[in-house]
Parts: C-alpha cells; structure tokens; sequence
C-alpha cells in the first residue's frame, strides 16, 4: 500500500485504490473551496483531478511536454494552476 501524507492538511490519502494518474506523484493540491476535490501532478507528464470518497480519476490531463512540478488551486477554487519541469 502507497500512502501519501499531506503534511499542511492533515490527510493520509491511499493512493494505492485511486485510478488515472501513472508515476510517481509529485504534488498535490486541495480546492479550497471544500468541495472535496483535489488535484494531482505526476512526473509522467500528467495531471489528475480527483473527489474525495471516490475511487476514480474524475478528470486527467495528459501528454504534456515535461513533468508537473506543482499544482495549485486558485482562491475561489475555479482554476488549476499547473506548474512543469523544464527539461
């Protein structure tokens, strides 16, 4: 089992039973608007949008150029902010 630990919220997330995203995670980000989504980058050139308490992928974004570095959620929750390497 692969447990991923957000140190500033407080939440262990079993990623292990998510579906979507393939690699290894490199951050993540909760909508602060409390809607219970979250958004995942990975180092495989994609991004997952995910909803707590759901075990699927609700949105993925993929073939990008490089790996995602950071994710981040605007302040009213409407928009993604996706950080890339640059390779």
């Amino acid at each position: 089992m692969i447990v991923y630990y957000a140190s500033n919220t407080h939440i262990l997330l079993p990623l292990y039973m998510y579906t979507g995203l393939r690699g290894l995670i490199s951050c993540i980000s909760f909508n602060p608007d409390r809607c219970g989504a979250y958004a995942a980058g990975c180092y495989a050139y994609g991004v997952g949008v995910y909803v707590e308490n759901q075990s699927e992928c609700a949105l993925e974004l993929t073939g990008l150029s490089c790996g995602v570095s950071s994710v981040k959620w605007s302040k009213d929750g409407n928009c993604l902010w996706i950080g890339k390497l640059h390779v």
